[in-house]
């Protein structure tokens, strides 16, 4: 794929936008000169976004829109409202995420349940609804923010990490049927990076999934971002952010077996410990 190389005046919604990696790329996607529509749903945290981008790039275009995108009917509506207001729609980041690490007998089927209505449902609601609008452009934007997990199933994640892999391959199928009409397909798949989300999860990590991130550099939510954009206008269907998770994505290709006797070994030693 030739990239998706300019975002300027580009109407670009982006979903979990109210924090993290998404509020990071809307910064500085806004910093490029376009318009941003900014879901999640929590109106209040939106609102807070919003301001920090005004601050900070007082020229910019920012609108907020408290969506819950696991709702079809609630995203086809948020949808058509915005392509009204604004004439078109030229790329979706989807950027919505959840995860809840643990032990799989100990994780409910809700927590499976939740994180495959969010990571891929959701994802695949606003892809879907979207498409009809992003087509009426030579060329847009379909991204997606996969993970580590969603190359390489990773101790504890056993929710979390098959709705990452099935966004992969969401994205390879529309790699395939739509760069030839005008589409630039990508996914994010960052290592661990600091966001309200990784908090979260290392309350509820196990000890063998805490050691396998041990010794591994911690990201921003900036730096990801900037490579996300980067290897968007490049065209890179996968976009990796760092030497380790560069390593393991290239290392578990040639050789899982070798990847897994790794990890194994760290599994091992964390629980001698």
């Amino acid at each position: 794929m030739k990239g998706y190389k300019n975002f300027k005046d580009k109407v670009i919604i982006i979903t979990g936008g109210s924090s993290g990696i998404g509020l990071a790329l809307a910064h500085q996607l806004a910093k490029l000169g376009a318009k941003i529509y900014l879901i999640a749903r929590r109106l209040e945290k939106l609102q807070v976004a919003q301001k920090s981008i005004l601050q900070q790039i007082s020229q910019s275009q920012v609108d907020i829109c408290s969506l819950d995108i696991t709702d079809k009917i609630a995203v086809q509506n948020t949808i058509q409202k915005i392509y009204e207001k604004t004439g078109k729609i030229d790329a979706i980041l989807n950027n919505a995420g959840f995860a809840h690490p643990g032990y799989i007998e100990e994780l409910p089927l809700e927590i499976f349940e939740k994180s495959n209505q969010i990571n891929y449902l959701g994802s695949l609601y606003v892809t879907k609804i979207a498409l009809p609008y992003l087509q009426k452009n030579e060329e847009y934007l379909i991204g997606f923010t996969s993970s580590v997990c969603g190359y390489k199933g990773i101790f504890g994640y056993s929710a979390y990490s098959p709705t990452k892999f099935a966004l992969i391959g969401f994205a390879e199928v529309l790699k395939s049927e739509l760069s030839s009409k005008g589409a630039t397909i990508s996914v994010l798949c960052p290592p661990d990076t600091q966001t309200p989300q990784f908090d979260y999860e290392n309350i509820h990590k196990p000890i063998e999934t805490k050691a396998l991130g041990e010794g591994a550099k911690l990201m921003t939510s900036e730096e990801v971002a900037k490579y996300y954009i980067k290897g968007i206008q490049c065209g890179k269907l996968i976009v990796l952010c760092n030497f380790e998770s560069s390593l393991l994505y290239h290392l578990n290709r040639f050789s899982r077996r070798l990847t897994d006797w790794i990890l194994d070994g760290i599994v091992k030693k964390a629980r001698k410990k």
